[in-house]
């Protein structure tokens, strides 16, 4: 039997494992479900995101959020796993956990964005260009890779880097340890493991 989730005026929405989150018309969000590091989520009981308004888009990550308001900015809250976040700015800077929406570092004019599964986030940018960050696990984020001794392993990229050598991005999707991305011309390219 399906239950219904009383829901009014939901223009998006997106679910990942057991947590879901909703953009209402009036540009606040909604989240729902289980998910650890955010205690004051339960199973069946949307609540609003405090502090968070003008979002057109948002995502449910593994363990954390991203939203895309209308003035093109990125914000994100939850478990921060590999900088997923996009908040960490500089070198001796803690990994924090969020419940409080905070803003990627040095994004702008975003379009479009997407969270992965493995703890990666993209976004897409007015002119084209793919931004990523997260868990650079196995050219998962298709930044490359600056130290050949962190090739196959788990690492973390705690702010936005572009995805270079690609044309105008149209769309992207990320599994779990990998990615695709629809280029304008129709063309698909992807990244990451090939398992």
């Amino acid at each position: 039997m399906l239950a219904a989730i009383a829901l009014a005026a939901v223009v998006q929405m997106d679910c990942l494992d057991k947590t879901c989150v909703a953009v209402q018309e009036n540009g606040r969000v909604l989240v729902w479900g289980e998910y650890e590091p955010i205690t004051q989520l339960k199973r069946d009981t949307p609540r609003e995101v405090d502090g968070l308004d003008g979002v057109s888009k948002a995502q449910a990550g593994s363990r954390f959020f991203l939203a895309l308001k209308r003035d093109g900015t990125v914000w994100s809250w939850g478990y921060n796993a590999y900088g997923v976040l996009g908040d960490h700015t500089g070198p001796g800077q803690m990994l924090r956990d969020t419940t409080t929406p905070v803003r990627v570092s040095g994004l702008s004019e975003v379009v479009d964005i997407e969270a992965g599964t493995g703890e990666t986030a993209f976004a897409i940018k007015a002119d084209g260009t793919l931004w990523a960050w997260g868990k650079a696990d196995d050219g998962s984020l298709g930044v490359g890779v600056r130290d050949p001794a962190w090739r196959n392993m788990a690492h973390p990229q705690p702010f936005p880097m572009q995805v270079t050598g690609l044309p105008r991005v149209r769309q992207v999707s990320a599994g779990l340890y990998h990615a695709l991305a629809l280029l304008e011309d129709g063309r698909v390219v992807g990244w990451g493991s090939n398992q």
